[in-house]
């Protein structure tokens, strides 16, 4: 039995949703990947866009999401070479990295922020005198 290669270099491959096919069926979308490519008389790297179609089998896929999408061994449909894997980041939903709360427009969302009493206490830091008066006020 002859062992089938992928096409493409890589078989996972992180990209931005572009749009869905069709009005009711919202189950195939275009995705948009970028890789950085070596320019050989340059000696510089560069980015190259490729589009692919993929198959969102759960119908979560919104247009802006991040995208995990996995190659398929043949496609189900014409030009449908991937499947999604699973969303990344959905379009406004941003996420700090390190603390892990939300974040809107570079403001961390107030149900997420912890007390700022609380976090000193944690870390074993005295509260100033001048800050004891503002648990109130938080």
């Amino acid at each position: 039995m002859p062992i089938k290669l992928p096409k493409s270099k890589s078989i996972l491959l992180v990209g931005q949703v572009l749009k869905h096919i069709g009005q009711e069926n919202k189950r195939t979308i275009k995705v948009r990947t970028i890789s950085m490519v070596l320019d050989d008389y340059l000696k510089m790297y560069f980015n190259k866009r490729s589009h692919f179609w993929a198959d969102d089998i759960k119908e979560e896929c919104e247009p802006g999401d991040l995208v995990l999408i996995k190659q398929l061994s043949e496609p189900i449909r014409a030009g449908v070479t991937h499947e999604v894997g699973e969303v990344v980041f959905q379009l406004g939903r941003r996420m700090d990295p390190l603390t892990g709360m939300r974040i809107y427009g570079g403001v961390y969302s107030q149900d997420d922020l912890p007390n700022p009493h609380e976090t000193l206490k944690k870390h074993n830091v005295p509260i100033p005198d001048w800050a004891k008066n503002l648990t109130e006020i938080l």
